[in-house]
């Protein structure tokens, strides 16, 4: 399988990171592990009444897609 472009690896690993630090869960690309990621997202929505921090929520939103993509992939 051909490599994904840099920036789309750098994202999806920092997906990993993220995950890896809030939840103390390791990420592996499967489709098994997409439930993790989404129960990170789900812990950030849940901040703040529903809405997470702008800055965050601009960081990860790209790792988030770019991690799913690669698991689609």
């Amino acid at each position: 399988m051909e490599e994904p472009p840099p920036i789309v690896q750098e994202l999806a690993l920092g997906a990993f990171r993220l995950v890896k630090e809030r939840l103390a869960l390791e990420l592996d690309f499967t489709a098994e592990t997409l439930p993790i990621l989404d129960h990170y997202l789900t812990t950030l929505s849940d901040e703040d009444g529903g809405r997470p921090d702008e800055t965050m929520a601009a960081l990860v939103t790209p790792c988030a897609g770019a991690y799913f993509g690669e698991v689609v992939r």
